[in-house]
């Protein structure tokens, strides 16, 4: 049996998983995009992880920018270490070269690269080399020239190259290429989002789709789509559970939500999802069951006096970290960016509660022909990295007869459905129904919830559904 071919890292948070596990060494990488779009961040910040590695990086520009702009553009980034200019990064320029001609180029490039012991070759600005050459054909002579014998050097050879990555004149330019990544933005309500995709990929298995990045302060980072990533295998549903500690609720669910499921929280405005969402989270930490909240509205201040009203110590819980709590300002939210930091969380913390307030923010972060196969792709790991997700959904003052989540993308989240009320005409009664339970017994009776200082409590059914607020789960998923 052959062994795996070598591999080279990009350095970049997320785009090894992307690409297929890396690099393959002594390919030919081009990055496609408009300018602006960071295809030099991230050339630069593969050079600096490649010299901090024991590499020798050649970098070459043309007639885009001097060499002192592009040091200081980049120097504010964590991955900049002037120690490495000149000893293991030379910054050089090609224009003097390419007036000779592109074959001439070529060759000085493997030239310099075969001496230096060159691990990595950095072409920036491809446009202006093409510019030099008076036929088409010159050019993908170049390109083809310099790939195969910088491959038989064994360096990765990396292009920026500024254009629509889209765009079907581009290909016979880059037919040589081994990769292909498109980088592009995307207008959205107040920013715009950065996105990439691999459009080619030579010897390598990479996740296909659009991926989001952003340029942080320590780089570029990449934020695979959830719906490519491979979600951990589920157990069989089994007997565990993820009790609540309030007596009469769990006994109406037959002891607790079914561990590893996800449940549908679902209320109206002041129905006490959030802090019925805080008291589990806590029950769980007393069983040194790690949570996370992630929350939009309410900042960790809010919830610990939110929690404080009702008796419960949330501060201590934070300060042991047994739970712990996000919140993401519902502004531009981008939902690769989300689902990663949730995954990050959840293997970083080893998180067996989630509460997801609310879950319109993150239907709403995708575009709405995704949300469905988005929520899904996110449960699916959830439910396999061994996580009960209780997520909370803003339902209108009248929920009628029937709540119904079929065709929308709420039926990925609604293995169970809890239904919260108040009552109308001016009562402080509040009601809790559990609408389905898919892995288990449950009492679908409405019963009284009541939100008091020494906690919460449910009581017995009594009259609340002479009230008129009894409600069925529908068509809330399929059984």
């Amino acid at each position: 049996m052959s062994a795996a071919p070598a591999r080279v890292s990009t350095g970049v948070s997320g785009l090894d998983e992307v690409v297929g596990g890396g690099v393959l060494r002594g390919a030919l990488v081009f990055l496609v995009g408009a300018p602006g779009v960071g295809k030099t961040v991230l050339a630069e910040q593969m050079a600096f992880h490649a010299a901090a590695g024991g590499g020798t990086v050649l970098y070459f520009t043309t007639l885009s920018e001097p060499h002192t702009k592009l040091i200081s553009n980049v120097r504010a980034f964590a991955f900049f270490d002037e120690a490495l200019i000149g000893e293991r990064i030379q910054f050089l320029n090609l224009e003097q070269t390419l007036r000779q001609g592109p074959p001439e180029t070529a060759d000085a490039i493997v030239e310099m690269a075969r001496d230096q012991r060159a691990a990595l070759v950095v072409l920036d600005g491809f446009r202006s080399v093409a510019d030099f050459a008076d036929q088409p054909v010159r050019v993908r002579e170049f390109l083809y020239r310099l790939a195969a014998r910088l491959a038989v050097v064994g360096a990765v050879c990396l292009v920026t190259f500024e254009g629509d990555p889209f765009d079907t004149a581009l290909y016979p330019e880059l037919a040589t290429a081994d990769v292909i990544l498109g980088m592009w933005h995307e207008a959205r309500q107040v920013s715009r989002s950065r996105h990439l995709a691999v459009l080619k990929a030579r010897g390598s298995a990479p996740l296909p789709g659009a991926h989001s990045f952003v340029i942080a302060p320590d780089g570029v980072r990449c934020f695979p789509l959830p719906e490519s990533l491979p979600a951990p295998r589920a157990a069989a549903p089994g007997d565990g559970r993820a009790a609540f500690d309030i007596p009469g609720l769990d006994a109406l669910l037959d002891g607790g939500l079914t561990a590893a499921s996800s449940t549908v929280l679902a209320g109206s405005l002041g129905s006490g999802k959030t802090t019925l969402a805080l008291a589990w989270l806590l029950a769980g930490a007393r069983r040194r069951e790690a949570g996370l909240y992630f929350g939009f509205y309410e900042s960790e201040q809010q919830l610990v006096e939110r929690a404080a009203v009702f008796g419960y110590n949330l501060t201590s819980a934070l300060q042991d970290r047994s739970v712990t709590v996000r919140v993401r300002t519902p502004i531009g939210l981008d939902g690769n960016q989300l689902a990663a930091e949730i995954r990050g969380a959840v293997e970083a913390r080893r998180i067996r509660r989630l509460v997801i307030d609310t879950g319109r923010e993150l239907e709403r972060s995708v575009a709405p022909e995704r949300a469905e196969s988005y929520l899904t792709a996110l449960m699916a790991y959830l439910r396999g990295a061994g996580v009960t997700a209780l997520v909370a959904k803003d339902t209108g003052t009248a929920v009628g007869e029937e709540l119904d989540f079929a065709g929308s993308p709420d039926a990925a989240l609604a293995e169970n459905v809890i239904l919260l009320r108040r009552l109308e005409g001016g009562s402080a009664r509040r009601i809790v129904q559990v609408l389905k339970m898919r892995f288990s017994n449950f009492d679908a009776a409405p019963h009284e919830l009541r939100l008091e200082s020494g906690g919460i409590s449910v009581g017995p059914p009594s009259d609340v559904r002479a009230a008129g607020v009894v409600a069925t789960a529908g068509h809330a998923g399929t059984d």
